[in-house]
């Protein structure tokens, strides 16, 4: 029998799932750019577009991690937000 009220529950339900959204956000900004330089150094392949498009990716992590915190998780959000008057 779980000993956590059912509100308990749903915050670590909410918070969980904004916790796997920031993961997404960092495998896409930073795991996708890794795997594709892995790759183009043992295929020995040199694309300039695409070397140009991984180190933006990479260059926006930390910005990105920082605009998805402050979306998904609700204090962040509500504080950030009423700075500029919002609700």
């Amino acid at each position: 029998m779980s000993m956590h009220s059912k509100n308990t529950l749903q915050m670590q339900k909410k918070f969980l799932q904004a916790v796997y959204v920031q993961s997404g956000v960092l495998l896409l900004s930073l795991q996708v750019p890794v795997s594709y330089f892995v790759f183009a150094i043992y295929s020995d392949t040199y694309i300039q577009t695409a070397n140009n498009l991984s180190f933006v990716f990479m260059s926006l992590h930390g910005i990105a991690c920082t605009v998805v915190m402050i979306l998904v998780h609700k204090p962040y959000r509500k504080f950030c937000f009423s700075w500029f008057g919002a609700k």
